[in-house]
């Protein structure tokens, strides 16, 4: 038969190897949370230079927007991912891309006008905060709809607004599920790595149209209105030219660059000595360069040219 005093250090051994046991089970636990939160941390990355490629590569913004929701999903396989657009009036949302939600819900959707408690995008995009709806069927958000939405299969949202470099709502991005549910840490940091990447992406892509469109209006106006756009580089010793002046000097099959020594063979010898003083007038002052001369054309022909440039010192 134990003694009382065996008894007791059987029990605390007992007890000691318990903790032992949780302890160890406890950094088990750890570890593999650490290791998991490391793979998706690497996975988003890897989705961001993948972005950032297709950004590069001229990608259309569908297929950007597209290729980002699919990458969530995939991390995330029981959600499903939308990504609205404000329009330019920023008063309602239309449709980015959602791969895997219904169509038909989807449809609803597109145009929603925005507002304080209008489901979980179109209170994320007024509010300019997240959303988190964990039951679709009883929040008041989702009040005047929600049995189209339960219909559809969809019980659970939270929306994270997506935002230029100035914080500026551009859209949002939204994460579903088909039962209730609250969000799980990880999931609303993919809902809001989401949301960063296509920001970042929509900011880019926005920017270069807005590149291409302005040389657009120049080419337009140039053919308009005759002129062009020459830069100078004295390092170099060149001078490139567009199209418009290419025209204008009567080089329409040769190379839109030439050397200084081949510009000045154009100029008219009586102009030639004030558009040089001019120039280095405008270099030694910083000030801006302006001249009026004449050209020789190639037809043989003599064409009156005034020129502006800003001096930009490299």
């Amino acid at each position: 038969m134990l003694s009382d005093t065996t008894a007791a250090v059987s029990v605390l051994s007992a007890v000691v190897c318990a903790a032992g046991w949780w302890r160890t089970r406890r950094r088990l636990a750890e570890s593999r949370q650490e290791q998991q939160a490391l793979e998706r941390s690497s996975r988003v990355l890897e989705e961001e230079r993948h972005v950032l490629e297709l950004v590069a590569r001229g990608a259309s913004l569908q297929e950007v927007l597209d290729t980002l929701t699919g990458a969530i999903e995939r991390m995330e396989p029981d959600c499903m991912c939308s990504i609205l657009l404000l329009d330019e009036e920023r008063r309602r949302l239309l449709v980015g891309s959602a791969p895997s939600l219904p169509a038909e819900f989807m449809r609803g959707v597109n145009g929603l006008e925005i507002g304080p408690d209008v489901g979980s995008c179109g209170s994320a995009a007024f509010r300019n905060e997240t959303i988190v709806v964990d039951d679709i069927a009883t929040d008041y958000r989702w009040a005047a709809v929600k049995d189209f939405v339960v219909g559809q299969g969809l019980r659970a949202c939270w929306s994270v607004p997506i935002r230029d470099s100035t914080k500026n709502v551009l859209g949002t991005f939204a994460m579903y599920h088909r039962w209730p549910a609250k969000p799980l840490e990880r999931e609303l940091r993919l809902v809001e790595a989401g949301a960063h990447l296509a920001g970042n992406a929509i900011e880019r892509l926005r920017a270069e149209q807005r590149l291409r469109d302005h040389a657009e209006r120049m080419d337009l106006a140039e053919k308009a209105a005759q002129f062009g756009i020459w830069e100078l580089d004295f390092h170099s010793g060149t001078v490139a030219i567009s199209e418009g002046i290419a025209v204008l000097m009567e080089r329409t099959r040769m190379p839109l660059r030439l050397t200084i020594q081949e510009l000045n063979v154009m100029i008219h010898p009586d102009d030639l000595a004030r558009v040089r003083g001019s120039l280095e007038l405008a270099m030694a002052n910083g000030t801006p360069y302006m001249a009026e001369f004449r050209t020789f054309l190639p037809s043989g022909s003599v064409r009156w040219y005034r020129s502006q440039a800003r001096v930009e010192l490299a």
